[in-house]
């Protein structure tokens, strides 16, 4: 009789995951987590008049692997996935101080640390250096010089921003096992390289942001990107680079309150998103109130936005841009009667060539803006016409 229990509950762990899966919807919120879109192309039957016999033809027709691609879907879309992860992370979290995640490392004093090296990590960048070849160092000039010479044809100036990576502005909460060995980085590499070779405008953000402390914090403990005071900072050096304004606004002369916000992107990929941590975020007031939004419309995946202002300046904006720049719009756009922000490189995920994009909206300031980590992808993704 016992033996009969113990084979009816291991047939019942075998078989519930499989009957879960089929009646219960897939938990969101791991992709939430995971900041990625989950699979789900095999096994949707959402397409009942095809199914799923049509759709594993369809993939060993094309030449994929529908073994994996099964697991995949299986895996990603498994009943209480996002749960199992959180459970996981405050195990590891209270047990052993980590986080057992691929993507993020717990340093120092609760701050937390991208780590994913399918996107270049930041730590491993920081922790053995980084570096272009002489090749790749002129590939990438050659697309930044065809960017500065398009919007010279079309009357725009050309400005090209780095956001540097957090363990280089935070290097004291980075864990010991990711020490220094090389001082080499793309950030100043690259920046030096255009200077002595183009007439290309590069911010770099580095030195600037690191004149705020220790009275301020420019990123974010739980969140691999900056917040808005260091935004706002690096919308001051581009408003002075442009001639927008002579000066830098000093901080001084405006109210900048410490809220404890967090972004929560890294609590969120480690598992942890509802973990409440006070972080490093900024309100500013008494910054061009008299400018105010009159209309702001964003596509449906958040990959372009136009914003326009009651600004007096008619100056038009184009901007291409990462996820950093996301905290720049606010202060940005009131420079501007017309900014329009692009996500990604030029050709990266959009239909349309820079040609294109300066015919139609005919800006006066075209900026680059890119994170340190992402300058090591130029050589490959920047493609400009």
């Amino acid at each position: 009789m016992k033996e009969r229990i113990l084979i009816l509950l291991f047939c019942i762990m075998i078989i519930l995951p499989s009957i879960l899966y089929i009646v219960m919807p897939p938990d969101k919120t791991a992709a939430e987590m995971e900041n990625r879109q989950m699979a789900s192309g095999v096994l949707d039957t959402g397409e009942t008049e095809r199914g799923i016999v049509a759709k594993a033809l369809d993939l060993l027709t094309a030449g994929g692997d529908l073994s994996a691609a099964v697991e995949d879907v299986f895996n990603d879309n498994i009943p209480f996935r996002g749960s199992l992860i959180k459970t996981n992370t405050n195990l590891n979290l209270s047990l052993f101080h980590t986080l057992g995640s691929n993507q993020v490392v717990l340093g120092k004093d609760g701050w937390y640390f991208y780590n994913n090296e399918t996107d270049n990590s930041p730590l491993k960048q920081f922790a053995l250096g980084s570096s272009l070849s002489e090749d790749q160092l002129q590939t990438v000039t050659e697309q930044l010089t065809k960017m500065k010479d398009l919007a010279k044809e079309n009357g725009a100036e050309f400005i090209f921003l780095i956001a540097p990576n957090k363990p280089e502005v935070y290097p004291e909460y980075v864990p010991d096992a990711y020490r220094k060995t090389s001082t080499e980085r793309i950030y100043y590499q690259l920046g030096a390289y255009l200077s002595e070779n183009t007439e290309i405008t590069v911010l770099l953000m580095q030195d600037e942001l690191d004149k705020l402390s220790p009275k301020y914090t420019s990123y974010f403990k739980t969140d691999t990107h900056w917040n808005n005071l260091a935004a706002f900072i690096a919308t001051q050096n581009l408003a002075t680079a442009t001639g927008l304004q002579e000066n830098h606004i000093e901080l001084d002369e405006l109210e900048i309150t410490l809220t404890h916000d967090s972004g929560k992107d890294l609590l969120n990929l480690a598992g942890i998103g509802d973990a409440n941590i006070d972080d490093n975020q900024y309100t500013i007031e008494g910054f061009m109130d008299e400018v105010t939004t009159e209309e702001w419309l964003v596509n449906e995946i958040g990959t372009r936005q136009k914003v326009k202002t009651n600004s007096p300046n008619d100056k038009k904006l184009l901007m291409y841009r990462d996820s950093f720049a996301e905290a720049m719009i606010p202060y940005t756009s009131k420079y501007f009667s017309e900014s329009y922000y692009i996500s990604g490189y030029p050709r990266d995920r959009d239909d349309k060539s820079m040609s294109q994009w300066l015919a139609e909206e005919n800006p006066d300031i075209v900026v680059f803006e890119i994170v340190e980590r992402s300058l090591a992808d130029l050589p490959e993704f920047l493609e400009v016409d």
